[in-house]
C-alpha cells in the first residue's frame, strides 16, 4: 500500500526524534543519586530515561533532585530539565559522554578530531575536578559553547598530568567506551562531562 505524502514527513520527524533522544513529553524518573560537585550537583535518573546530568546546585534544584524522589525529566532543549511538585531545574551539563554520544547521529568525521584545549582548575575534590576552558569539541555531543566550557575529569593520579598542566589536546572518539579525552604530551584523562560555567548568583 502506497504510503500518503502527508505520511512521509511525519515518518522523517519520528526518525529525527529517536535519533537525537529528544523525548516527546516528559518522562518518568526517579533520582537514583544526588551529590555535590562544586557548583553543580551530580545527578543520575533511572526509569524511562536513564540520564546523568549537572544542574546548578541551587535551592529549587536542590529540593527537586533529592535521592529517590520521583520526578519528570523533559529532554526538549539540550541537556533538558527536571520537574517536580510545581518547580523546574534547567540541567547545566552532562555525564556520561558515551551514552550521550551514541543516542546522537554519528558526526561525518573522517579523521579523529583534536583540538587544542585551554583551561584552569577550578574545583578538585579527590574524587572528580573541574576545569575551566576552551573545548572546542564538546558540540559534537550537543554541547554548545566549547570556547568557554566546564569539563569534568576524575581528580586521580593518571589524570595528574592533566590537572597540572593548562593546555593540551581534546580527542573526539566515534566510537568505543572513550567519547572525549585530554592529552598532554603522553598522559590521557578521559573527560565525563562537559557543562555551562554558572553565573557567581548560582554559586552555592
Amino acid at each position: 500500500m502506497e504510503r500518503s505524502p502527508s505520511f512521509r514527513p511525519a515518518l522523517g520527524l519520528a526518525a529525527v526524534a529517536l535519533l537525537t533522544g529528544a523525548l516527546i513529553g516528559p518522562d518518568e524518573a526517579v533520582v537514583s543519586s544526588a551529590r555535590p560537585l562544586g557548583p553543580y550537583i551530580e545527578v543520575r535518573l533511572a526509569g524511562g530515561s536513564d540520564v546523568a546530568v549537572l544542574l546548578p546546585a541551587t535551592p529549587a534544584c536542590s529540593r527537586i533532585a533529592r535521592p529517590e524522589a520521583s520526578v519528570q525529566w523533559v529532554g526538549r532543549g539540550f541537556p533538558g530539565r527536571i520537574e517536580a511538585g510545581g518547580e523546574a531545574c534547567e540541567a547545566a551539563g552532562i555525564l556520561d559522554l558515551t551514552l550521550w554520544r551514541d543516542r546522537r547521529p554519528r558526526p561525518d568525521v573522517r579523521m579523529l578530531p583534536r583540538k587544542t584545549a585551554r583551561w584552569t582548575v577550578i574545583h578538585r575534590d579527590g574524587r572528580r575536578a573541574l576545569l575551566r576552558g576552551r573545548f572546542e569539541l564538546a558540540g559534537l555531543v550537543g554541547m554548545a559553547g566549547g570556547i568557554d566550557l566546564v569539563a569534568v575529569l576524575a581528580d586521580e593520579e593518571a589524570c595528574a598530568p592533566i590537572l597540572a598542566a593548562t593546555e593540551g589536546y581534546l580527542e573526539y572518539r566515534a566510537s568505543g567506551r572513550e567519547a572525549f579525552r585530554l592529552t598532554v604530551r603522553n598522559a590521557k584523562c578521559p573527560v565525563l562531562g562537559f557543562a555551562r560555567p554558572l553565573p557567581e548568583s548560582a554559586a552555592p
